[in-house]
């Protein structure tokens, strides 16, 4: 199918969970320069629509409020109604949704389910039925966008972008870096406390690194008030710098930009650290290592040695069927240090 200059306004529904996002936006690039002068809208939650104006291919970001503002039938066909008014030439839809044949838009496309297929490989196959075959994945330029380049929407500019006042607060953050220091972030929290990995094993890691490695090294994450979270807090090494609590998303991706290295959990910073080409280790237990792997370092997602049988269990109808909730699974505890270790070798060897 191809369309060419006949598409002048553009929908993609993307995904309301800040992970799922991140690879909804890995077809906006090749999306963008197939139709270079369409106006491209993406339809996103409240949570999530600040990563998405990090891109900078994307002209517009609707706010999709499905717990808020758009809940309820009444508010739903509301939103739809001022999706009709839009006028839009075609439709991408990426997430699961039926109402979206009320839109009155010509052309629509939607994502199928594909079992075991990285849902990023998902986004890019959706893009073939408009003739759009992008050679190799990519998000694009990460930074480094001059006046003149935002003007002329040039597409060769697609990727992540950063205020100044972003780029002047990752500056202070991160200090002065000396000849050969290495940069590392981590990441151990999650919603799913199940995918947590103990604050025992992080702090023998973040030893390794400012040991024998030299690296500075940086913790990211929000917390709640669970007691797990509150007592990680206190224990976690103070020979790395925290800023748990201190950054606003656009922040903590500002500073990840400028990483040598990222670890953490399956969990959307370490998806973004891959997608902004910085070497990232992930730890899987409950989720599927072999479908959410970091997308562009498929190599470094590490499982136990001696994977549970129960492992993943992320598709059963109880997620957790070992009985752990609040606390990391035995899956994730089982995961060794060492197995860290040897990757982060094998990466800077």
């Amino acid at each position: 199918m191809k369309l060419g200059k006949k598409v002048k306004k553009i929908l993609v529904f993307g995904h309301s969970n800040i992970g799922d996002v991140c690879y909804d936006l890995i077809g906006i690039k090749p999306l963008r320069e197939a139709f270079p002068h369409a106006h491209i809208s993406f339809v996103t939650s409240l949570k999530a629509q600040e990563v998405v104006k990090t891109v900078f291919a994307i002209d517009e970001v609707i706010i999709f409020d499905k717990q808020g503002k758009d809940r309820g039938m009444l508010r739903y066909l509301r939103f739809i109604g001022e999706i009709r008014k839009n006028c839009f030439d075609l439709s991408i839809i990426l997430r699961r949704m039926q109402m979206y044949y009320f839109f009155g838009i010509p052309v629509q496309i939607k994502a199928q389910e594909v079992e075991q297929r990285h849902v990023a490989l998902r986004n890019l196959q959706i893009l073939e039925v408009l003739g759009i075959k992008p050679a190799t994945p990519e998000f694009g330029t990460s930074t480094k966008l001059s006046s003149a380049s935002i003007m002329s929407k040039d597409s060769r500019m697609i990727g992540f972008s950063f205020s100044d006042e972003e780029n002047k607060f990752t500056q202070e953050r991160l200090g002065e870096k000396n000849q050969d220091e290495l940069f590392v972030g981590i990441m151990p929290f999650s919603a799913w406390k199940l995918k947590c990995w103990p604050v025992e094993k992080w702090n023998e890691l973040i030893e390794f690194l400012t040991g024998e490695l030299k690296a500075k090294v940086f913790v990211f994450g929000k917390t709640g008030d669970t007691a797990w979270e509150t007592d990680f807090v206190k224990r976690i090494s103070k020979d790395a710098v925290s800023v748990i609590n201190k950054c606003t998303l656009r922040q903590s991706l500002a500073i990840i930009n400028k990483l040598d290295l990222f670890v953490g959990v399956d969990t959307s910073l370490l998806h973004f650290a891959s997608c902004m080409q910085v070497p990232a280790i992930g730890l899987y237990g409950p989720t599927d290592h072999k479908v959410f792997y970091p997308f562009f370092h498929e190599d470094y997602a590490i499982v136990s040695k001696d994977q549970l049988k129960c492992a993943p269990c992320y598709r059963q109808s109880e997620v957790g069927p070992c009985g752990v909730k609040d606390n990391p699974a035995q899956c994730m505890i089982d995961i060794d240090i060492n197995q860290i270790v040897e990757k982060i070798k094998t990466v800077y060897s």
